[in-house]
Formats: structure tokens, sequence, C-alpha cells
């Protein structure tokens, strides 16, 4: 599983998936540079894949983001790329890692932070309709290296 450096905690990692199950991961490598990392889930059953596109995003783009935050928010989201390392669509807090998919249904990006001002009335306000990601094309070279170990 691909996500952002900053989600997998320093114990032990746990996915639930769909069904209910509890699948035990483990920290692969977190990228020198970018935020991402790769992390293994083993699971006895295949599980569903989503597959990759590194073409960077373009301007105007269409996007759905797929997210959850913790197990009881699930969420899909659409709105388009406002730029190389940004989207416009409805995202909140917990959605870091998160993909940014294609119209096809590939992974392009992934989430690493939802824009904060921190110059209104309250010292926190989040910015609900923009996004940080990390386009997939950054770390092209280095998903293949640690894809294929």
């Amino acid at each position: 599983m691909l996500t952002a450096a900053h989600v997998p905690p320093a114990g032990p990692l746990i996915a639930y998936h769909r069904d209910g199950r509890q699948l035990a991961g483990e920290l692969l490598a977190k990228h020198p540079t970018q935020d991402a990392a790769l992390v293994l889930f083993l699971s006895p059953e295949p599980v569903e894949v989503i597959l990759v596109n590194v073409s960077p995003l373009q301007y105007g783009e269409r996007v759905t983001v797929a997210g959850y935050q913790g197990m009881e928010l699930p969420y899909i989201v659409e709105g388009f790329a406002s730029g190389p390392d940004q989207v416009s669509t409805p995202m909140w807090g917990g959605g870091s890692g998160s993909p940014v998919l294609d119209e096809e249904g590939h992974a392009r990006a992934l989430v690493t932070a939802i824009s904060v001002a921190r110059n209104g009335p309250a010292a926190r306000t989040y910015i609900f309709h923009h996004c940080q990601v990390l386009p997939l094309s950054l770390i092209s070279e280095w998903l293949e290296e640690k894809c294929s170990e």
C-alpha cells in the first residue's frame, strides 16, 4: 500500500479490510525526500488493487479522492486538479495518504495535506476544497525500485 509517510504510526500497523478482517502490516520504506511510504499488508485472500498512472495531473483534469477519516467515515469526493501538486475537492482531516484517481480510476497522486489558513479569525481554519498532493510522477523511479525488491 502506498500512503503518505507521516501516516503510519511507529508501532504495529493494522489495516481493516472492508469485510471487517484485520490485516497486520509492516513498513517497507519511506521516500528519502517526499511524503510517501510503502506498507505491506498480508492477506490470506487476494485483495483489489488500484493501478498507477505516473503522468502528471493537468490543470482542470477531473479527479476523485477516496479515503477514510477513521473506520466509520469513508468518503469518495470529486473535484479537479488546480495544479500539478494541488487538487480542489472537499477533504477533511485524516485524509492524508488517500489516492487521487483520474477518470479511468488510476492513482495519479496521493493527498499529503489539507490547506490551512492561519491568518483568519480562528487560529487554524481548514480550507476544505484545497489539498496538497504528491504527484506519483515525482516518485515513480522510487516506486519501481522498491516494488521490484
